[in-house]
């Protein structure tokens, strides 16, 4: 195991959570307010961890400087090189075109590596789909 993973004394219990830039954090692209979309988050336990991991994973969705949604997910004993993904549906209306700003944290009390913890992602929202008039 590398270095960071030293233990100091018997017990004591490491392990590197993430979110992936790439897939840990998964919103639309685009958002039409006020219909029905999905969100879905994972937190991976790097495969060279040697211990499994326990923790939170919190997400927040902001838009106009507030926080318009907010999420936590458990995880418990997740073993190393295994994930684990939270799918939820969300409904928004911001009453305006604008963006919405998610982001997702794990939060583990004794992650080695804390700085592949955090995912921020932005939708771009408008007032209506634009369809033609059939």
């Amino acid at each position: 195991a590398s270095d960071v993973y030293k233990r100091q004394g018997s017990g004591e219990i490491f392990y590197d959570v993430s979110i992936s830039e790439q897939s840990g954090l998964q919103v639309p692209m685009q958002y039409v307010n006020g219909t029905e979309r999905e969100f879905t988050v994972t937190v991976d336990n790097e495969s060279s961890s040697p211990d499994a991991a326990s923790g939170t994973v919190t997400l927040t969705a902001e838009a106009k400087d507030e926080i318009i949604g907010f999420w936590e997910f458990t995880f418990t004993d997740l073993a190393p090189g295994s994930d684990e993904s939270w799918t939820e549906y969300f409904i928004f209306d911001l009453g305006s075109s604008g963006t919405i700003t998610w982001t997702a944290t794990a939060i583990s009390d004794t992650d080695v590596n804390p700085l592949n913890n955090s995912v921020t992602l932005t939708t771009n929202v408008k007032n209506t789909s634009g369809g033609g008039g059939h």
